[in-house]
């Protein structure tokens, strides 16, 4: 109840399309504004800080705030050191004991279960109250919540609770919440388990529901996720022709590109050389 609280205070985006479908390449897109192929990165592998151009954080750090990064600890070994988007006064805080049901279905281990989901959203949700008592500028904190790969429970139970961080994080930061993901994932469409390799819908398409600064309810057309710095920043959101989605940078050769325009999507795939066209009306 409390996402679809959200969503009706706000602009809900049925048609938002993330930049990249990994962890890494997707939140250097959103935060810088560029796509996979106008970066100056052409393999996944450590980088350094990102100076290519200004990002949500340093903008924000020169408006006079205070910018803020919550996450599990191994994001800071699987996502931080590929992307290195977030400004140097940025604070990140790396919640060390944060539950995750990668480790658990890694490891072969049965799923973590309902107290120690709880406990880590109570982390999230305690970690943003600290922060908040203790600013001293305006304030911006970007929270990224562990996903999930199991797929009996990333529809069931964990939409569940982080339904519940959202209503506790309302209660803290009324209607100012942008609620979005830096990637989906394939839970068995087309026979495909994961994310990264692939530009399908349920990977590509993602949630976004943000303030309502439009006026608009609902934006049914593709957007992209480059956007998503100037949406925060400008609270406005421009019409593109056409989307864009990488999933590796371009000297990788396991890669695919696709392109929405309308209802039609093409996709790419460079390894096979081979092309796929869907009318996502009917075919999606």
């Amino acid at each position: 109840p409390n996402i679809n609280r959200l969503a009706k205070q706000g602009t809900l985006f049925t048609n938002y399309y993330t930049a990249a479908p990994s962890t890494s390449m997707a939140l250097t897109c959103m935060f810088s504004g560029l796509n996979a192929y106008e970066l100056d990165r052409g393999h996944y592998a450590e980088v350094k800080p990102f100076t290519q151009s200004p990002t949500l954080f340093s903008i924000l750090q020169d408006k006079g705030y205070e910018t803020h990064v919550i996450w599990a600890k191994y994001f800071e070994h699987m996502a931080q050191r590929y992307s290195k988007i977030f400004a140097s006064e940025t604070k990140v805080h790396n919640l060390p004991s944060v539950a995750t049901h990668i480790l658990a279905v890694d490891k072969g281990k049965s799923v973590i279960e309902a107290p120690e989901n709880h406990l880590t959203i109570m982390k999230f949700y305690q970690e943003t109250v600290e922060i908040t008592k203790n600013r001293k500028k305006p304030l911006f904190i970007w929270m990224h919540c562990p996903h999930v790969f199991n797929p009996r429970r990333c529809v069931g139970s964990d939409i569940d609770l982080f339904d519940n961080l959202v209503g506790q994080l309302m209660s803290v930061f009324d209607g100012n919440i942008y609620l979005t993901a830096d990637h989906g994932g394939m839970i068995g469409e087309k026979n495909i388990y994961g994310y990264g390799f692939s530009v399908y819908e349920g990977v590509a398409n993602i949630p976004l529901i943000t303030p309502n600064h439009t006026g608009r309810k609902v934006i049914g057309e593709p957007i992209s996720s480059i956007q998503l710095k100037n949406i925060i920043l400008d609270k406005k959101v421009h019409h593109q022709e056409f989307v864009y989605s990488d999933t590796q940078y371009f000297l990788q050769p396991n890669r695919k590109l696709m392109i929405r325009k309308g209802d039609y999507k093409y996709i790419y795939n460079k390894k096979a050389d081979s092309e796929e066209l869907y009318d996502l009306e009917f075919d999606p």
